[in-house]
């Protein structure tokens, strides 16, 4: 029927979610920061890390999966800046700017840089840059 809108139900399918998840860690920004990732998990200190990410996934990652920023976290007591990587395919930018925009707070920034997922460490001087100009006058007031 043509012009009939349907709405789609969210099924958050788990195997669905996790190829999604594996396509996005492909992308081109993040892949200097995966590769280090991949050769520092091969060390001893890897393990201590893994051990420790598993501690905090059986401790807070039911919470974390349940948690809704869009419900529960939208009116902060304190300034909110949010650093964005342009071409994060995890967290997209127009679904982080979605959130950026409800979030009620004293005074709010949003500071979209080049690079992926993890852009603070694929693109760190952008990072170090934006906290420079607008936390560190945080800081001082």
């Amino acid at each position: 029927m043509a012009g009939k809108q349907t709405d789609v139900p969210r099924t958050h399918d788990g195997a669905e979610m996790k190829a999604l998840h594996q396509w996005a860690l492909k992308a081109a920004p993040d892949q200097p920061y995966l590769t280090r990732m991949k050769d520092f998990m091969a060390k001893p200190e890897g393990a201590t890390w893994v051990k420790g990410y598993g501690f905090e996934s059986d401790h807070i990652g039911r919470e974390m999966v349940q948690f809704d920023a869009m419900r529960d976290a939208t009116d902060l007591a304190v300034p909110y800046i949010q650093i964005q990587g342009r071409d994060d395919r995890l967290t997209p930018t127009v679904v982080s700017k979605a959130y950026f925009d409800a979030v009620r707070s004293k005074g709010k920034v949003f500071v979209a840089i080049n690079g992926g997922h993890f852009a603070c460490f694929t693109n760190p001087d952008a990072f170090v840059a934006a906290l420079r100009k607008h936390v560190l006058p945080l800081t001082r007031a």
